[in-house]
């Protein structure tokens, strides 16, 4: 008879993979938020006798665009294979007669899902870029 499944432990993995796959939408939208906004935009912004503390940091990320999207590319890349990692453990924490196959289940599910969701923080950074950088 094979193990029961660790229901916590699975739900605690699941809820890790699912921050990460957050914070994958939210570099997503920022990212995308960034290049809407643009570097002309974000100077003058900045440049505003009024400007606080947020359109002189907007204008600093865009003043060193390579740096920045470094960050970002690596925010992306770092939060996707460890929600993919994450996932895989909860998958086999879910099935532990089959780990593999669950783990790979859900891993694949995991990675499916974040696609969605980075294309739709994506499309809201585009659409709102000021708001959201």
């Amino acid at each position: 008879m094979p193990p029961a499944p660790d229901l916590r432990q699975f739900l605690l993995l699941a809820a890790a993979a699912a921050a990460l796959l957050a914070v994958r939408a939210v570099v997503a939208a920022l990212e995308a938020a960034l290049v809407a906004v643009g570097t002309p935009r974000a100077r003058e912004l900045a440049d505003a006798p009024s400007a606080g503390r947020r359109a002189r940091a907007l204008a600093a990320l865009l003043a060193e665009p390579e740096t920045t999207a470094f960050t970002l590319r690596a925010l992306v890349t770092l939060a996707t294979v460890f929600a993919g990692v994450l996932a895989a453990a909860a998958g086999a924490a879910l099935a532990p007669g089959a780990t593999w196959l669950a783990a790979a289940a859900v891993a694949g599910g995991v990675g499916l899902l974040s696609l969605p969701l980075a294309a739709g923080a994506r499309g809201l950074g585009a659409a709102h870029g000021e708001i959201l950088a």
